[in-house]
């Protein structure tokens, strides 16, 4: 596809330039200008050409790893590490927040703490929360104890945001944590993960 709307350039350029003597850069303007329609259409045909290279490209430079975690467990992947510090239930606004803290760290520095959050509509319940996250698992101290004194007392929470809101929201949604950075070396200053 590429060949194809590079050679009809080609072969349009040296077209107006044999006939009408024109420089390449008036040449490849008036080309295009005066058939606005269809190069768009080849502008188009590239762009899509362009897209696909760029999604395979990206796909093949994907890294994913599946593991379940207890608070202080670490995930390595390619020279990071994840490490689970904890889950805990906030009443924010108008939803209760499932939030997960983590810790990256990259040749045993840290460079970033995220904190990942599960957006609970107070007519959903905690479903989405503790499916999840099964008792004594994914809770600071793990024990189920606490997963059960969480639970109840969130119902508590949800009566109060109901009558707050005012309102119903009806789709829970997840709040991704993302780590942005220009350089992908660690701060020099950071802490130092023991592994």
């Amino acid at each position: 596809m590429l060949g194809t709307v590079g050679l009809e350039l080609y072969r349009g350029i040296r077209a107006r330039r044999r006939q009408y003597g024109e420089s390449l850069s008036a040449a490849a303007f008036s080309l295009v200008w005066r058939n606005k329609r269809r190069w768009g259409g080849y502008i188009v045909h590239v762009g899509v050409v362009v897209a696909f290279f760029g999604i395979a490209g990206s796909a093949a430079y994907q890294n994913e790893a599946v593991e379940t975690l207890a608070p202080g467990g670490t995930l390595e992947v390619d020279g990071y590490a994840m490490r689970y510090e904890g889950y805990r239930l906030e009443a924010v606004d108008d939803h209760i927040g499932a939030i997960t803290d983590l810790s990256v760290w990259q040749d045993g520095r840290l460079v970033a703490r995220l904190a990942a959050e599960a957006t609970i509509p107070p007519q959903h319940g905690l479903s989405g929360a503790t499916e999840r996250v099964p008792p004594g698992e994914g809770l600071p101290r793990g024990d189920p104890e606490t997963h059960q004194a969480d639970v109840a007392g969130i119902y508590g929470l949800i009566r109060d945001l109901e009558g707050r809101a005012g309102r119903e929201v009806k789709t829970p949604s997840t709040e991704v944590a993302i780590h942005a950075s220009l350089s992908p070396s660690p701060r020099p200053d950071s802490e130092r993960i023991s592994t």
